[in-house]
């Protein structure tokens, strides 16, 4: 019973929270505010095609783990795919520490070796009071929405485009 529980609130890959566990999970942080780091791993897709599914799957696995190692004792979530989400508790409303997070999970990723490709992520951060899943869903996807805002702006210029003041 245990781990049929288990497979229902965990990522059969990575072991890490899905997003039922997440949720289940930041009940416990409800009346702080919280650091969320949402990313996702570039060229996932081209990475199956050209090396395999195998070896898309130990990129995911290796990111899990160094989202795991870089968010210690808060919640780590896959969300699917090559997309995850990482939540601590912060002491107030400053981004101080969920830039500290990022900034240690792309040092970790850049200094990966053994790999045929670079793995590296897109990522979007977000702080913010939590008292209901309602408010962490909007923070959430705040952090999802910025992230996926990265990645837009990112292959817009890679393809040469011109971003717009807004961008």
């Amino acid at each position: 019973n245990q781990l049929l529980q288990s497979s229902q609130i965990r990522d059969s890959l990575t072991g890490l929270y899905n997003y039922q566990g997440l949720l289940q999970q930041v009940k416990n942080y409800y009346g702080h505010y919280v650091s969320v780091i949402a990313i996702d791993i570039k060229g996932l897709a081209g990475i199956n095609g050209q090396y395999g599914r195998e070896e898309g799957n130990k990129a995911i696995r290796t990111t899990a783990d160094i989202l795991k190692s870089c968010v210690k004792s808060g919640i780590s979530c896959r969300l699917g795919n090559g997309e995850f989400v990482g939540v601590v508790l912060s002491h107030d409303n400053d981004k101080k520490n969920v830039y500290k997070i990022k900034n240690n999970l792309l040092e970790r990723l850049q200094s990966i070796e053994g790999f045929n490709y670079e793995l590296a992520v897109y990522v979007g951060c977000e702080v913010g009071e939590v008292s209901s899943r309602e408010g962490f869903e909007h923070l959430l996807n705040s952090a999802v929405g910025q992230k996926n805002g990265n990645k837009i702006n990112e292959r817009k210029m890679q393809n040469g485009d011109i971003l717009t003041e807004e961008e």
